[in-house]
């Protein structure tokens, strides 16, 4: 049959609440505020989550919110998931490590943006490529297919690659 006991703390506010019956489940509260409710496909968590150790988890996972993932070892060397921009925020002088061996590391450092390419070549595949200014706006070297390479100096061109050669705009 349906059935439920219930705990309470000395001002009635509930602590733990557990059902039977078709609607079987436990709720656990703090403060009389619901925290952990076991479901059917899990459990449901209201509020935040701080774990002491190491999380494992297995299947599919959707965070609704924003992840935090705090370094408790060097502070301030955090990441965060923010769903607001749809991107993962890496703080000042933490990695992006690629590779078994961390062969490929991108990261920036208070001062400069880097990528450090530590096995085989730093391969980046395009058939139109521009190294530009950070606000787009000026041009540093253009390589496109079948059109060849130029490059520029305060967005003039000074060199290009031709079909028959180069051409070189300027003093030599």
């Amino acid at each position: 049959g349906e059935g439920a006991y219930q705990f309470f703390d000395a001002d009635w506010r509930p602590i733990v609440r557990l059902f039977s019956g078709t609607n079987a489940r436990a709720v656990l509260y703090h403060g009389g505020i619901e925290k952990l409710e076991t479901l059917q496909r899990g459990i449901g968590i209201g509020g935040s989550i701080h774990i002491d150790n190491d999380l494992y988890v297995t299947g599919i996972s959707t965070f609704g919110s924003t992840v935090f993932f705090d370094n408790p070892i060097n502070t301030g060397k955090d990441i965060k998931w923010d769903p607001n921009n749809d991107s993962f925020n890496f703080y000042d002088n933490v990695k992006a490590h690629f590779g078994d061996q961390t062969d490929l590391q991108i990261w920036y450092d208070e001062t400069n943006g880097n990528i450090k390419n530590i096995n085989g070549p730093l391969r980046i595949a395009s058939d139109d490529l521009k190294l530009q200014r950070e606000n787009n706006l000026q041009d540093y070297l253009l390589a496109s297919v079948g059109a060849g390479v130029t490059l520029l100096y305060n967005d003039i061109k000074k060199l290009e690659t031709t079909d028959s050669g180069i051409n070189i705009v300027g003093t030599t």
